[in-house]
């Protein structure tokens, strides 16, 4: 039984207690003490009885706060003024066995029920702990991370890390479970040491989450995360996991605790995607992307009612040859005319889209609308142009994407070669190759993707020698004059797709230079904002028609015992008698002999109707042997009505040069100078002049040697002579062919047309 202490001072109270022999089972642990003792008992007692004499409010309080009170009085009524009142209990007949009995029952019976509860409140707390902890690592689990967040924060703001261990399920499938598990505490261990007095909790797996006070700065912050990126050697087992193993981390600076935690949590787990997706072993902090992720959830969100709604559209944005500045080709994209943010290009959230299977629905409807808009193109200039439409890889895991594209070319009477379908890359996966193949034997063209990049797009692969065309994109073009590395690299891409026989095309060129340097490398197509927008369709068609390229006439004379072009026509005649045509050993055919003999002007040569170059804009292309070098004589001259040009194989120190001359200026020469030619040897210089651009060329053995620009334009010609000039007079060589044209060859069209007809020759 439990000790029952009675207090009275003038003994009235233990006296009739004392007499009470029917409730001895309770006298039997009680015990009588005088007033002034009280103190004496207030820790041991748990219940004690007083009379209402005895009774004073402090000695009430104190006696409340420890144990049970039982008061007796003769009326009942006691006003109890404690706190503690639900402690205390009035018999109010005076001494009253019967109630003192049923008082002191209730009172002990409050004590056993107190002490349920308090073993009962002890066993919830051995309860949450557990709910509220990781059974492997011991650290708090998401549950007690949710019960520290909620009331164990000491500051206003946080920070929040998410931790992710790179490649643990490698470590699982290679060495076992139980492996894992003990990576998993060591790894617990290491970051413990690392992150100091923050809350650190295993989430779930292999994710952990760091809650940080955020009075911290953020610098100190971010020295964890990297603490933790570098502190892989330090997690040892028996076997080797470090050189499996890394870790990528979120990071959610600065946040309000008032936020909800499933939204901090959220950020923290798309910034550490970010940093696996940016090549893992790093940390992203969320704070940087904000803009970016945002944008990327808006995009997700709207995606649907813009589909439905029609803000998705095609728009058309011309491939310009550098070299003549007419249009060749059109890139097709996807644009989107959002109602708020105005118009969004392709690269803005095509890679969102790529995500799901939303880009395939939407890249199928945009490809018929795009269909549709080329067929409008019948009969016109326009119907001819290549157009590149960049589609999804997701399209070449389809078996049906062949008969797709073929079907709409039966509806709207297209040909497939016309279309190139562009892809970012091309995996190196049998379903992926065998598709690449049914597309080109469907007569369909491939093109893909080349830049300097850290992701999926590589500078090469062993499957882009599959394409017909290679792009080469802005993150190569914008070093190009100023970063050795992207001159480096682009050269090289091109020179290796000239001897593949794939395309090469810029995209996104943005500066002249740009242009000089890949022009120089034999890059003759490009897009850009360099040379015009991206247009709406009908607004493509008024700006396209008058500028695209068109190839009109070209006049061959071959030389051979002939003075007639390729058609027996524009015959050319000889002026004077000591140039005509003698037959070459090493050419097996005739060729026409310059001798060089002092002469009046223009005497000795062979002169062409000058009608053939009716063009402001022309090339011409000679195949020459100089047996004897004279500074500054030409091998072709052209008066015009407003000056000169000449093809001078000896020139400035006895360089190739091409001269166009404006009588207007007397001390303006634009000159295109190349290099030093050897006599005795075959050469074939093709030069070109561009009026649109002002822009001439020279080109040596089918290489581009020198560019003259701002060119003044210069026309009417009305003398074409080969052989020499009115001011040196003749040269000594041998000319085996002349070409003519009123447009201007690219730098693909010259090499190849040099390598053509030198090998024929060689033959």
């Amino acid at each position: 039984m439990e000790k029952v202490y009675v207090i009275s001072e003038n003994g009235e109270l233990y006296n009739f207690l004392g007499n009470a022999p029917k409730y001895g089972e309770f006298l039997d642990n009680i015990e009588f003490i005088n007033v002034t003792s009280v103190t004496n008992i207030v820790d041991k007692a748990v219940c004690v009885i007083l009379d209402k004499s005895n009774y004073e409010l402090d000695i009430l309080r104190l006696f409340a706060k420890k144990m049970y009170v039982i008061i007796c009085t003769e009326d009942g009524i006691l006003d109890i003024d404690v706190e503690e009142d639900n402690r205390v209990l009035v018999v109010n007949k005076k001494y009253s066995i019967e109630q003192i009995y049923a008082a002191l029952k209730m009172m002990l019976g409050y004590r056993k029920m107190e002490e349920v509860t308090e073993k009962t409140k002890e066993a919830e707390v051995d309860v949450k702990q557990a709910a509220q902890t990781d059974y492997l690592t011991g650290l708090p689990n998401r549950r007690g991370m949710y019960e520290y967040f909620s009331w164990g924060l000491k500051s206003d703001t946080v920070h929040c890390m998410f931790i992710d261990i790179d490649n643990f399920k490698k470590v699982n499938d290679t060495y076992g479970h139980k492996m894992g598990d003990k990576l998993l505490i060591r790894v617990s261990h290491m970051v413990k040491d690392k992150i100091g007095d923050a809350f650190f909790v295993r989430l779930s797996g292999d994710e952990f989450a760091v809650i940080i006070d955020g009075n911290i700065p953020n610098e100190q912050v971010i020295a964890m995360a990297e603490s933790i990126i570098g502190s892989v050697d330090e997690v040892q087992l028996n076997v080797d996991v470090s050189s499996i193993i890394s870790f990528s981390i979120g990071i959610m600076l600065q946040q309000s605790s008032k936020e909800d935690l499933d939204d901090i949590l959220l950020r923290c787990d798309v910034a550490m995607y970010q940093a696996k997706k940016g090549g893992k072993g790093r940390y992203v902090v969320y704070n940087d992307i904000a803009k970016k992720i945002e944008f990327k959830m808006s995009v997700d969100r709207d995606k649907y009612s813009a589909f439905s709604s029609g803000q998705f559209t095609i728009y058309l944005q011309p491939r310009v040859n550098m070299s003549t500045m007419g249009i060749e080709g059109v890139d097709a994209g996807i644009y989107w005319e959002h109602p708020r943010d105005g118009l969004r290009y392709p690269q803005e959230f095509m890679e969102i889209l790529e995500e799901d299977g939303f880009i395939v629905e939407l890249e199928n409807q945009m490809f018929d609308e795009l269909c549709r808009i080329v067929s409008s193109w019948k009969d016109t200039p326009l119907e001819n142009l290549t157009v590149n439409f960049r589609m999804s890889k997701k399209h070449m895991y389809k078996k049906d994407f062949v008969d797709f594209l073929n079907l709409h070319m039966r509806k709207y009477k297209l040909k497939p070669e016309k279309f190139n379908i562009g892809l970012t890359d091309i995996e190196n996966h049998p379903k992926v190759q065998a598709m690449i193949g049914s597309l080109k034997k469907a007569d369909y063209n491939i093109s893909c993707m080349k830049g300097k990049t850290a992701d999926k797009s590589t500078l090469l692969s062993a499957s882009d020698t599959m394409a017909d065309e290679w792009i080469i994109g802005r993150s190569l073009i914008r070093g190009l004059g100023n970063d050795r590395t992207s001159n480096i690299l682009t050269k090289s891409i091109i020179s290796l797709a000239r001897e593949l026989n794939i395309n090469i095309v810029a995209r996104d060129v943005e500066e002249k230079t740009e242009i000089d340097y890949l022009t120089r490398y034999g890059c003759d197509i490009a897009t850009g904002k360099y040379f015009s927008k991206p247009f709406k369709p009908a607004e493509f068609v008024d700006y396209a028609l008058p500028n695209i390229t068109e190839k009109k006439h070209t006049y061959i004379y071959e030389l051979d015992g002939k003075l007639t072009d390729q058609n027996g026509e524009n015959e050319g005649k000889f002026i004077g008698n000591e140039a005509g045509f003698v037959y070459d050993e090493e050419l097996k055919r005739q060729i026409v002999r310059f001798t060089g003999a002092e002469c009046a002007i223009y005497e000795n040569t062979l002169e062409i109707p000058r009608a053939l170059l009716n063009s402001k804009t022309y090339s011409m292309s000679v195949f020459f042997k100089i047996e004897e070098s004279k500074l500054w004589n030409a091998i072709v001259h052209v008066d015009f009505e407003n000056g000169f040009c000449n093809i001078m194989p000896n020139a400035w120190d006895g360089v190739a040069m091409f001269r166009v001359k404006d009588a207007m200026y007397e001390e303006e020469w634009y000159d295109a100078i190349g290099k030093k030619l050897q006599l005795g040897i075959w050469h074939y210089i093709t030069v070109t002049y561009n009026a649109k651009k002002q822009e001439s060329r020279l080109y040596v053995d089918g290489e581009l040697q020198g560019v003259s620009e701002k060119t003044h334009i210069i026309e009417g010609a009305y003398r074409i002579v080969i052989g020499g000039d009115p001011w040196q007079g003749n040269i000594k060589a041998d000319v085996g062919r002349f070409v003519i044209r009123d447009y201007v060859l690219t730098a693909d069209e010259i090499r190849s047309e040099c390598k053509e007809y030198t090998e024929r020759m060689e033959k």
